[in-house]
């Protein structure tokens, strides 16, 4: 499991093996670069906190960049906090993930829904109710994150789980990227989902848009999952 943070010492430690982000005597330095780090992305206005398809979807005749620096379109500053808190791991930030699955910005609702994800099987059996109503969400990126953590996690709601994650993944219909994130979902819960092996079959591999170099993530990903599934 990659750790959300990592400090090295790359005079002592070129291979990055010993981890310092826990190391007392690292503190004030992790603290100064976290500092840094948060300036870097803020003052870049990185787009890299939403989803690639969120981006464009939000973009639309903009380019990312364009959409980037619209700070109506994309708080970022919101957004990174949500980000950070749901890459802590901690079980003090699950009220703020909460919250998050709430807010009218569907790009905080997907951090709070991989921070149930990244806390794993005890944090989204508590939390199931919320994580039902991010099943139905207007976004497919966070219909596939609320999909994956009740897959994994959770008994009693895989026929829900399942018609949601096979439902956007029609490239055609739904689009290639919000097609590829309910795959991956469903490449996540294994053996799971073999019950729709026949609808994966059956999703088509091209679409009638041109898609250039992202047009064939979904026709691999297909093949994959039902390569696995097969076995």
């Amino acid at each position: 499991e990659k750790p959300a943070e990592e400090l090295y010492d790359l005079e002592y430690d070129p291979d990055e093996v010993k981890n310092l982000v826990e190391s007392p005597s690292h503190r004030s330095v992790l603290k100064r670069f976290r500092k840094v780090h948060q300036h870097w992305v803020l003052e870049t206005r990185d787009l890299g906190f939403l989803p690639e398809g969120e981006i464009h979807a939000r973009g639309g005749d903009k380019t990312p960049y364009e959409m980037g620096q619209d700070r109506a379109n994309y708080n970022l500053e919101a957004i990174f906090e949500t980000a950070q808190m749901a890459a802590g791991r901690d079980e003090v930030s699950i009220p703020g993930l909460l919250d998050a699955l709430k807010s009218d910005d569907s790009a905080i609702r997907y951090w709070g829904a991989l921070g149930f994800l990244i806390r794993g099987e005890s944090a989204v059996q508590q939390n199931k109710s919320p994580l039902l109503q991010a099943l139905k969400d207007e976004s497919p990126y966070v219909r596939a994150l609320a999909g994956e953590a009740l897959g994994r996690f959770t008994e009693g709601h895989l026929d829900n789980v399942l018609e949601t994650l096979v439902g956007a993944s029609n490239m055609a219909e739904d689009g290639v990227f919000p097609a590829m994130y309910s795959l991956n979902a469903l490449q996540m819960l294994g053996g799971k989902a073999v019950s729709v092996r026949d609808q994966i079959k059956a999703l088509p591999r091209k679409s009638a848009k041109q898609l250039g170099r992202i047009g064939g993530y979904v026709p691999r990903l297909l093949e994959k999952l039902n390569e696995d599934l097969s076995h």
